[in-house]
């Protein structure tokens, strides 16, 4: 019960830094954190039911990591909070291999492999691409793995949006909503831009875009809250005179208006190739 006060300001601050602009303001108010602290009391406070183990889901916060977290509770329970919902705790039978389960901090928890699929079968699949994607970037989670496990578990339920979603996972990807950029474009039938491409020049990398097209030379890069403008504009004049076009996005293009994002790209697309056709 010692931490319920810092897990309620982590679980604050990072809802604050991942999604403001996302969410309505009194996600952030100040009653919330008191809310946070009530919820958190209520589910440390609760009796553990004998042979359960929690699943550990993932938090996504702004530093661009996703962590197994979990309380210093020294017993075979993890408390977690999830990034894709309000904080909760995904609660299973013990009917898990024993390579499936790890320890940390000396708390059971699942693998990064079982809570890839723990995820993306219970989730949507945007928010089962982007478990996937931080997971395979941060938690040394392999793909072929997780491929194996939906195909030895095909008969279960959801073995099918564990398939799709890590058919659309990019482990290169740097953050969540670098992740959902990119679905919204391939979600649109765009072909799949390359994550996190480096121009190089004269043997020197100029830049690193967050999605590109290399053949149209077009960049997409996604402005979140912390973005520098004057680092931003410095580097568009580098990458401009080697004839490359950036088209920055934020979170409403991406989340409140993706149809329009993906046919104003698909536009531009199109002129860059045709611009730089090869005869």
């Amino acid at each position: 019960m010692d931490d319920v006060d810092g897990i309620a300001r982590v679980t604050v601050r990072s809802w604050r830094e991942t999604y403001a602009g996302v969410l309505a303001d009194h996600h952030f108010d100040d009653g919330a954190l008191d809310r946070r602290r009530d919820q958190w009391t209520r589910f440390l406070t609760m009796d553990p039911l004998p042979g359960r183990l929690v699943v550990a889901t993932v938090q996504i916060r702004r530093s661009r990591a996703v962590r197994l977290r979990g309380s210093r509770c020294g017993c075979s329970h993890l408390r977690t909070t999830s990034a894709f919902g309000p904080a909760r705790a995904l609660r299973q039978r013990a009917s898990r291999r024993a390579e499936e389960v790890t320890v940390v901090d000396g708390c059971r928890v699942t693998t990064p492999l079982r809570t890839a699929w723990d995820i993306a079968r219970r989730e949507r699949r945007a928010d089962g691409v982007v478990a996937i994607d931080s997971l395979a970037r941060n938690s040394g989670l392999a793909l072929d793995a997780l491929v194996d496990m939906a195909f030895r578990l095909r008969k279960r339920p959801g073995a099918a949006l564990v398939r799709a979603a890590t058919s659309r996972a990019d482990p290169r990807a740097e953050s969540p909503m670098e992740t959902r950029m990119r679905l919204v474009l391939t979600d649109a039938g765009l072909p799949a831009p390359v994550s996190q491409y480096e121009l190089v020049e004269a043997g020197r990398v100029v830049a690193r875009f967050d999605l590109a097209y290399p053949d149209a030379r077009l960049a997409i890069e996604y402005d979140g809250t912390a973005h520098d403008d004057v680092l931003d504009r410095r580097r568009e004049v580098r990458t401009g005179a080697l004839g490359w076009l950036t088209i920055r996005l934020v979170s409403a293009d991406i989340l409140q208006a993706p149809e329009e994002t993906a046919a104003s790209v698909r536009e531009v697309l199109h002129r860059r190739l045709l611009l730089h056709e090869r005869p």
